[in-house]
């Protein structure tokens, strides 16, 4: 198993050592190509794939969802990834 680039820090949530082992034991459903791993109130979802009663998940596999959001909570970092390159340059 590989490791995460970043984990919960404990200010984020209510026990910090539980989250981070909650996020270990997801990360090895999440490391199978024949699992889709969705997590409550991830709006990386919303422009991927399709809601009840428009689709069902079912067929998530045929439709490539997992490979459409694999990656999309990336985009979350992207403001701070801007932020650190300003203040770079500015040094």
């Amino acid at each position: 198993m590989t490791h995460p680039f970043f984990t919960v820090r404990d200010e984020a949530s209510y026990n910090g050592a539980e989250a981070r082992e909650s996020v270990e034991h997801m990360c090895e459903f999440d490391a199978h190509d024949n699992i889709f791993t969705m997590i409550a109130h991830d709006n990386t979802m919303l422009d991927a794939i399709d809601f009840f009663p428009k689709a069902s998940a079912n067929d998530w596999k045929q439709k490539g969802w997992r490979e459409k959001v694999m990656w999309q909570f990336l985009r979350d970092f992207h403001e701070a990834v801007a932020e650190h390159v300003d203040n770079e340059a500015r040094r």
